[in-house]
């Protein structure tokens, strides 16, 4: 079984040390979420909003 706790332990870590290429990983995931889905661009963008700011507080 998979340890989720630990999971988002690492997933964390990498984050908080490549914050400038996991955010710029969002931003390229929102294109694609964009471009494949028909979600309003306007809620991909706050929800890429959203994860930029929470990179840059940690």
């Amino acid at each position: 079984m998979v340890d989720l706790g630990a999971l988002g332990g690492k997933a964390k870590g990498v984050a908080q040390g490549q914050g400038d290429k996991v955010a710029g990983a969002v931003e390229k995931v929102g294109g694609v979420v964009k471009d494949k889905t028909s979600l309003p661009d306007d809620k991909v963008d706050a929800v890429v909003d959203k994860v930029e700011d929470l990179l840059k507080d940690k």
